[in-house]
This record gives C-alpha cells, structure tokens and sequence, in this order.
C-alpha cells in the first residue's frame, strides 16, 4: 500500500473515531439535559403544589369550629387531584424520555462495535430488547440485574396508569407493583395505585442512575474499540 493510501486510512479512521467519539458526547449530555430539565419541571410544579395547599389551609382555618371540619373541607383536590395528574404525567415523560435515549445508546453501541445486529431485532419489548442487546450483544456489564428490574417495574406502573387508568385488576403486575412498593416511599398498591412526590423523586432518581451506568459502559466500549 502506497504512503498517500496509509495517509488517507489512517485519517480516515481518526474521522471516523472523532465523529464516534462526539456522538457519545452529545448523547451523553442530551439525555443528562433532558433528565435534569424534567426534574426542574418536577420540582416547580410540586412546589406550587405544596404552596397552594398551604395557602388554601391557611384560607379555611377560621371557620374551622368544629371537630368534623377538616375532614369535611380540608383541601384535598391539591393532592389527589392535582398532584395525582401531575406525577402520572410525569412518570410517563420520564420514561418516554428513558426508551429515546436508550434507542439512542443502542444505535451508539451498534456503530462503535459495527455489529451486524441491532436491538431492533430481538424479540421482545423495547426495553427487552435494550438489556438483552447492551447485556449480551456489546457486554455492557452495568447496569445491574437489580435496577434493570426496576425500571422494568416503572414500566409496569406506567402502563398500569395509562392503559388500565391505574386500577390493579390483573395478579401479575399487582404482585410487581407490591415487590416495587416494598422497595421504595410513596406508592401504595390496592386496587388501584397512589403515587406520592417521594415516589417519583425515586423513579427520576433511579433513571437518572440508571443512565450514568450506561454511559460509564458507552465510553468504556468506544475506549476498547479505540484501543483495539
């Protein structure tokens, strides 16, 4: 091989390891953007939240003149209604947000391997298919079984809440949502689930950690592709 065509490969391949290299970085920082600009969200809406009911107390503590007022008249729409919408929505944002920016990692794994399968091609659902890739496929080693299992189980809360319109009727995810209930503050499961703040500071929590496995594990396969 002539000089010019070593020369032409080698900065070829510095390219190519260049355009990889940025990729990760700005999938990396999208999904941190992403993740922390809900959490502002989260914490906005549940302080207003917490103000309003405060103030909507403070409104009604003069006529409380009898033992039965509060059970009565106390502002509950403030939790129940309000805040209840608000973390369902939020749960199903956070977890749309999840599965983009794991097709994401995915595609990322896909080119820095140029491996011939992709994760769209396993059976499964998307976020099966996702662990069974990034576990088996790349040998992505974090996360855990532990916190795989759990975001499958936000999943389940999640499709709970917008197919089933929250009513727990079927025993297996009931069985899911109580082991998960166990593990975490703020979500209790009946016949029907009940999501409190703690809860979903959990769920935002767990996926926040939840990706910085994944791109501790994305940098370390495109190190090991660089190196190789």
């Amino acid at each position: 091989m002539s000089k010019a065509k070593m020369d032409t490969k080698a900065m070829e391949q510095t390219l190519k390891e260049h355009a990889l290299r940025a990729l990760c970085a700005e999938s990396s920082w999208l999904a941190n953007s992403n993740l922390d600009e809900l959490r502002l969200f989260l914490d906005t809406t549940e302080k207003f939240i917490e103000v309003e009911e405060k103030r909507a107390i403070e409104s009604l503590e003069s006529h409380a003149t009898h033992p039965d007022f509060w059970a009565e008249n106390y502002p509950w729409e403030w939790q129940q209604i309000i805040g209840s919408q608000l973390r369902h929505a939020y749960l199903g944002s956070l977890l749309a947000a999840t599965e983009y920016h794991l097709r994401q990692i995915c595609r990322n794994a896909a080119r820095i391997t140029n491996s011939k399968i992709n994760a769209d091609d396993l059976k499964g659902s998307y976020l099966e298919q996702a662990r069974k890739y990034l576990g088996s496929v790349v040998d992505f080693s974090t996360p855990s079984n532990r916190v795989w299992e759990t975001v499958c189980d936000l999943y389940v809360l999640r499709n709970v809440i917008v197919h089933n319109g929250g009513a727990v009727d079927r025993e297996g995810p009931k069985k899911r949502l109580e082991s998960l209930a166990k593990r975490s503050l703020g979500l209790t499961v009946h016949d029907n689930v009940h999501i409190n703040k703690e809860f979903i500071v959990f769920a935002h929590n767990t996926i926040k950690a939840f990706f910085h496995d994944l791109f501790l594990e994305q940098a370390k396969l495109y190190n090991k592709a660089r190196n190789s």
